[in-house]
């Protein structure tokens, strides 16, 4: 186990041995039915601390966005595929990590947009218009760069097709 920066952040041999320390870091003194809400809402402050100390201190943009994509698209073995699902949700619809993915923008794959998207349209969560319109201004990006964005031509495709399927609305 290696400690690599702050805040707290651990390279596992082996996800056994994350789950064992991430339950540890939980007061399993409380009863067992409030473990695991305890255990969700600890998991989601440090990911949410650890979002915000990349942005603080990081890299700009690339290095947040990696993170970001990371955290939604990893399988969270730590708890139920439903409670996973709703970690996911509540990491993307923090105001903090909506604000920083708007201002890292330009690093954002469509295809990444899109996932996103999906992750919110499927919790039917209020913040998927936003990221919809997000979705948009990436494509105004992706024209006012004029050629020089290659992650945004090389998924243009995925843009649109997230918006077709999760808010055809906004697709015109």
């Amino acid at each position: 186990m290696l400690e690599l920066f702050q805040p707290r952040r651990y390279l596992f041999l082996h996800a056994s041995m994350a789950e064992l320390v991430a339950r540890a870091l939980v007061d399993l003194d409380t009863e067992p039915s409030g473990a695991d809400a305890l255990y969700r809402q600890t998991t989601l402050t440090e990911l949410n601390d650890y979002l915000g100390h990349l942005a603080r201190h990081g890299d700009p943009g690339d290095a947040w966005i990696a993170a970001l994509e990371t955290i939604v698209r990893s399988p969270l073995r730590l708890a139920a595929k439903e409670a996973a699902d709703a970690l996911k949700t509540a990491v993307l619809a923090d105001a903090q990590v909506q604000a920083e993915m708007a201002r890292n923008l330009r690093h954002a794959s469509f295809s990444l947009l899109g996932f996103f998207l999906g992750t919110l349209h499927f919790a039917d969560h209020p913040v998927q218009a936003d990221l919809a319109r997000q979705i948009v201004e990436r494509f105004r990006l992706l024209f006012e760069l004029r050629g020089q964005d290659t992650v945004g031509i090389a998924t243009l495709g995925t843009g649109f097709f997230a918006l077709t399927k999760n808010a055809p609305d906004i697709l015109g």
